[in-house]
């Protein structure tokens, strides 16, 4: 999908939220193409039949991998912090939803601590608190409404 041709001076005819030229963000004809939504039916029809021209994998191993992602966004908050003053301990980890969350090294999974741990640094309570999925909806509920706050 491409913006060309689209009437800048209103806003409702731009491309939708997180659409970008494909060059943009290292899309061409090998690895796939962005769409607006109405186009949806014929890409499916035409990807069903033209399967074989694509290859994504490798540039979404390149590009958007957890071991890549992790890493940008590592430099990312570490070159924040540091601006800020703010000592860096120790670089994010990688993790997976495979189907649910978890780490892309095992031994990530018995180093780190878990996300109760976690929570409760933010919170008053007590990890024993934490008795059920409903109190820890809530408290993750609560986090976000104070960072929103600040």
């Amino acid at each position: 999908m491409s913006d060309q041709g689209a009437d800048h001076e209103h806003p409702e005819q731009l491309p939708s939220p997180g659409s970008h030229h494909g060059a943009d963000i290292g899309l061409d004809h090998a690895t796939g193409r962005l769409i607006e939504e109405q186009e949806l039916i014929g890409t499916l029809q035409h990807f069903r039949t033209h399967w074989v021209e694509y290859n994504p994998r490798a540039w979404a191993l390149e590009n958007i991998s957890p071991l890549v992602t992790t890493d940008k966004l590592t430099k990312c908050l570490r070159t924040l912090a540091e601006a800020r003053g703010e000592p860096w301990t120790r670089d994010l980890v990688p993790k997976i939803n495979a189907p649910e969350v978890g780490y892309f090294y095992q031994e990530h999974e018995r180093s780190m601590a878990n996300s109760l741990s976690i929570i409760s640094l933010f919170m008053k309570e007590s990890m024993k608190d934490f008795s059920n999925e409903q109190l820890l909806q809530g408290s993750l509920t609560k986090i976000c409404t104070r960072a929103q706050d600040l």
